[in-house]
Order: structure tokens, then sequence, then C-alpha cells
């Protein structure tokens, strides 16, 4: 956490996600589509609610992004959709979303958007975000085993500096 923080802090906490040939490129695992539907349902994308609920203190849950192309989402939780927004597909728009965070106890949120057919380049980024009333200061340790893994070790060591540590899109990279 921020020294500057501010009671109510909204913190990053899980980027949409795309297949990337340097982590994982299977599709599946991402999103799936279905006509101008495309369903971030994957395991990458899901939002698993008991778990975040047990071991953080978030107060509500958004989805923030920025979407052009699409003239809808919808929110879902596990296999039901539960609200359906409007969006302005002709321009580059942020949007802030909320889920119903105090309706469920368990299960997944996630969401997909509608494309609009008429948009040849759709373009869309961002993430799930909490409001947590006291954010705590976390301390990560990383243990991997390299025994005869060198290759792998800094492989992964280039991956977690370039797509965690020193992307400026993320939060966590400030700390």
């Amino acid at each position: 956490m921020n020294q500057h923080s501010t009671p109510h802090s909204k913190l990053q906490l899980q980027s949409i996600q795309f297949p990337d040939v340097s982590v994982c490129d299977i599709d599946e695992l991402y999103f799936h589509k279905q006509d101008e539907e495309i369903r971030f349902d994957g395991y990458f994308n899901q939002f698993q609610i008991e778990k975040w609920k047990r071991y953080t203190n978030i107060t509500q849950l958004f989805l923030s992004f920025q979407s052009c192309g699409y003239k809808a989402l919808r929110l879902y939780h596990n296999q039901n959709c539960i609200q359906e927004i409007s969006l302005l597909p002709s321009e580059h728009k942020t949007y802030e979303i909320a889920f119903p965070w105090d309706d469920y106890k368990d299960g997944v949120f996630w969401f997909s958007f509608m494309q609009e057919p008429l948009h040849s380049e759709p373009a869309l980024s961002g993430f799930y975000t909490g409001t947590c009333a006291h954010p705590q200061h976390v301390t990560l340790a990383l243990d991997i085993c390299t025994f005869r893994r060198e290759n792998e070790l800094l492989r992964t060591l280039r991956l977690l500096h370039e797509k965690i540590f020193t992307n400026h899109l993320l939060q966590v990279s400030e700390q």
C-alpha cells in the first residue's frame, strides 16, 4: 500500500487478460466468442468472489475499462447475466461499472462485450478495481525451484519484470 493512500482506496485487483504467446496463447483460457459477443469467462478473466471476500477487505468491486467498437457490456454472476449497459461504440471512452458485490458470497463474476458489427478495429483494455476501507501492506515472496531449470528461471524472471514490476499500466508497479 502506498503511504499516501486515503482511507477508502481504490485498488487495481486483476487486469483484463488476452492471449499472450510469451505466457499462454490458448484463447479459451481468456475468452469465448459467440457471434458478436466476446465472453470473458475464461479462467484468467473470472473474478473468484469467495476467495476475494475471504482474504481481503474489499467493500466494492468495479470493472474499469477503455473501449471502442463495442455497443454493450454484460455483467455476469456464474452463467447468469445480471446487468447490461449500453456503450458508445464510435468513441474511445473510459467506463467504471459496479458489480453487485454485496449481493453474492461465492461463484464468479465475469463480463462480456457485444461488438459493433460495423466497427472494423475494436479496442479494449482495463481491470477489476476494488474499494478497500483499510488497505493492508502486503509483502510477497516468490519461490521457484531451480534445479536444472536455469533457462526457465531466467524466462520467468524476465516476464515478471516486464509484465508486472515495470508495467506502467499496473498500479502495483508504482509501489
